[in-house]
């Protein structure tokens, strides 16, 4: 996820209000969104191979590698919970995550309305977003797919779910270190400014 758009409530008083123009209906959106992903004219230039790691490991949280490889070939427990009561917390710390993954990555979907891209590279047609959820981490949706692969592990005290897990930290770090860089370009003091004010991933942590 890349671009952002403008939004009414950041404090950059030239920045346009939302409703200075008019509302992108979900069939424009759609099409812009295909038509920003399939065009051949930036192919290659906008980190496009990011997203197969990225489902690569979501991948491997729900369908984990199998459990011959995990314990024989790497010598891993199947599950790093060693007993009934930390499987127990685990399950009961998973849970509240799993909510809170889906309820930030659809109201971060939601705030980028028409400006969602897969790739790290804005779109030419995004503008900042630091209005929403974006007030209290810079990538909330790359927040919640950590979140949820996280609540995944703990849910089922699964060893390779949670290797899986980690994995998806480092992608999605790396990831959002890519887009910041290109959001500096793009965007200038304005984001520099934003990123002093607002976190990456975890509010007033990281």
């Amino acid at each position: 996820m890349a671009s952002r758009p403008a939004d009414s409530s950041a404090s950059d008083p030239t920045e346009p209000s939302s409703t200075s123009t008019p509302t992108k209906t979900m069939a424009a959106q759609r099409q812009g969104y295909w038509a920003h992903v399939f065009d051949r004219s930036t192919f290659g230039t906008r980190g496009e191979v990011w997203v197969p790691l990225q489902l690569l490991a979501m991948a491997l949280v729900f369908f984990p590698l199998p459990d011959w490889l995990v314990a024989d070939k790497l010598g891993l427990p199947l599950s790093f919970c060693p007993s009934y009561s930390v499987r127990e917390g685990a399950f009961v710390a998973g849970v509240p995550l799993l909510v809170l993954s889906v309820y930030l990555g659809l109201a971060a979907f939601n705030d980028l309305a028409g400006s969602f891209s897969p790739f790290p590279k804005p779109r030419a047609d995004g503008g900042l977003k630091t209005g929403g959820v974006y007030r209290f981490v810079r990538h909330p949706m790359y927040a919640a797919a950590v979140l949820l692969s996280t609540a995944v592990a703990c849910v089922t005290c699964s060893t390779a779910r949670l290797v899986a897990a980690g994995a998806m930290v480092v992608i999605h770090d790396a990831k959002a270190r890519v887009e910041e860089r290109h959001l500096r370009e793009m965007f200038g003091a304005r984001y520099l400014s934003y990123m002093k004010k607002v976190k990456r991933f975890v509010p007033l942590l990281y």
